[in-house]
């Protein structure tokens, strides 16, 4: 069962980092047909943030599954920062400055971890950074929620990213529970997750989209 739910961490977790390509995609295409496209840079930076810190938590903890899964996630962030950085010359400035922030908040934690926290205490201090900032990070579609409702549209939901998002939180809210000593720092971010991704799934059924193609 722990080989299980480490096989399904590895593939939901990896396919949420992977999800974003074809919005990317679909908006390169926009952008040829002479329109202004928007790219939504704070979720590219928040992913490649997100997957460094939780890179590193999996390494205090000896957590080979975490450590693997956020370390592709990182690059796949990087290469949407790059894709942007290539394609979208109007925002080349603007991905400078989410780069170097995410890059400074990063450093700034280990900084924290190693040179101010005691050795024993590293790893739940980690836990509880990589807490805080994946529940802000979940916390973000909340302000969209409003939207869809509003305007009876979810069109903004990918079906897709919903149905990996509850695998993979369902997934590591298990492993929490089952193998990881009942880690919080592991179980509350992903229990909202999961929450959220359900909210999603039913706002995607009660609001059905009206477009072939749903961003991601």
């Amino acid at each position: 069962m722990d080989s299980l739910l480490d096989f399904c961490g590895l593939i939901f977790g990896t396919s949420l980092f992977i999800a974003p390509y074809s919005n990317l995609v679909h908006l390169k295409k926009k952008q040829s047909n002479d329109n202004i496209v928007e790219v939504n840079l704070s979720q590219y930076s928040a992913m490649f943030l997100s997957a460094l810190l939780w890179f590193t938590y999996g390494i205090l903890i000896q957590q080979n599954v975490m450590m693997i899964t956020n370390l592709l996630g990182a690059l796949a962030a990087s290469y949407y920062l790059y894709f942007c950085y290539s394609n979208f010359p109007t925002i080349q400035q603007s991905i400078f400055s989410h780069v170097t922030i995410s890059l400074f908040i990063y450093i700034g934690v280990l900084v924290y971890i190693l040179f101010v926290v005691s050795l024993v205490n590293t790893s739940a201090h980690m836990g509880f950074i990589c807490c805080v900032a994946t529940i802000v990070m979940f916390a973000s579609p909340l302000f969209s929620f409003k939207q869809i409702i509003s305007k009876r549209n979810s069109d903004s939901i990918s079906l897709f990213v919903s149905l990996v998002t509850i695998a993979n939180c369902l997934t590591w809210v298990l492993n929490a529970t089952l193998y990881l000593n009942h880690n919080p720092f592991i179980f509350i971010p992903n229990f909202i997750g999961l929450l959220l991704g359900l909210l999603q799934l039913y706002l995607k059924w009660k609001y059905p989209s009206s477009s072939t193609f749903s961003p991601v």
